[in-house]
């Protein structure tokens, strides 16, 4: 599905996924979540909400201050779901749904440049920065903390410095945990795929041998669910007449009935995984995916983002 935005709103209480397109002509989808088949549906563990709630706490309390702190009170808690869809605390356009934002304030006596300096050398072993920015008497930086858990697609910790007066601080230290709902693989009863070229559907390869056919799947299985899947993409306008070509992979049982399709995207360059009866799911994709599926066929494939 070609987009230039996608917002995807799930409605666990009625047990409805529901995918609208804001360009295009295709209409909204509407897909009742099924029992789990556990061999091609995974969905989170039950208390996945509890296990980033954990984590995210245990994120904040992590981080070292000098001996003094004193909260701030009414400062901490979780963010609510309107701040949640407005990036929280880490100000970014990902309106996440599957996620918790735990958040707590400090005040310290201690000059912030000093403050953040031992912050930021304290967490930078074990985690990796992903943003700074400064401006006036506030500070901030970010950092993505390693998956503690199959199911956290990402853990990020934000710490913003602010000076009160020239020995005094206030720190807000916040972390949150964005959860993969659920995963899809392709059916076991996979004998063949077919990659062809979309939108012209001009065939490029047809690939039965089973050690070719098990790398393939084995790919597709190991790609991440894209955890901005439930947020607003911001994507270049297609100029001209030419659509960016994409790949369709089309896998079949033995009979020929297809029971599992993937198509690349430009916008964002990710893939779609649709299992028939069990709906579709966005994949995390690029040049590396194209990479191996080169080296398993041996042929040329465009590049996701060409």
């Amino acid at each position: 599905m070609r987009r230039r935005a996608l917002i995807a709103y799930l409605l666990a209480a009625t047990g409805l996924v529901v995918s609208l397109s804001a360009c295009g002509s295709a209409a909204p989808r509407v897909q009742r979540v099924k029992r789990p088949n556990s061999a091609i549906e995974l969905l989170a563990p039950p208390d996945i909400v509890a296990l980033a709630q954990h984590s995210a706490r245990t994120a904040v309390a992590a981080v070292r201050l000098p001996a003094g702190a004193v909260a701030v009170g009414g400062s901490s808690g979780f963010a609510s779901r309107s701040s949640l869809a407005a990036g929280g605390a880490f100000g970014d356009d990902q309106a996440y749904l599957s996620l918790v934002e735990w958040h707590a304030s400090w005040r310290v006596a201690r000059g912030a440049a000093a403050l953040m300096g031992a912050i930021a050398a304290d967490i930078a072993p074990a985690a990796r920065s992903s943003g700074t920015s400064s401006g006036g008497a506030v500070s901030s930086q970010t950092w993505a903390l390693p998956r503690s858990n199959a199911w956290f697609s990402r853990r990020d910790l934000y710490v913003s410095v602010s000076r009160v007066s020239a020995g005094t601080s206030v720190v807000t230290i916040a972390a949150r945990v964005v959860w993969i709902p659920e995963r899809l693989r392709i059916p076991p009863g996979a004998r063949s795929v077919t990659l062809a070229l979309a939108p012209s559907d001009r065939e490029l390869a047809r690939v039965r041998k089973p050690g070719e056919l098990r790398a393939i799947v084995a790919a597709v299985d190991t790609l991440s669910p894209d955890e901005a899947v439930l947020a607003v993409y911001s994507c270049p306008a297609l100029v001209g007449p030419r659509a960016p070509t994409e790949l369709r992979m089309t896998f079949a049982n033995a009979r020929g009935a297809t029971v599992a399709v993937l198509l690349t995207e430009f916008c964002p360059p990710d893939a779609r995984l649709t299992v028939p009866g069990y709906g579709s799911l966005e994949l995390t994709a690029g040049g590396g995916f194209i990479t191996k599926l080169e080296a398993i066929t041996d042929i040329s494939l465009p590049s996701i983002d060409d």
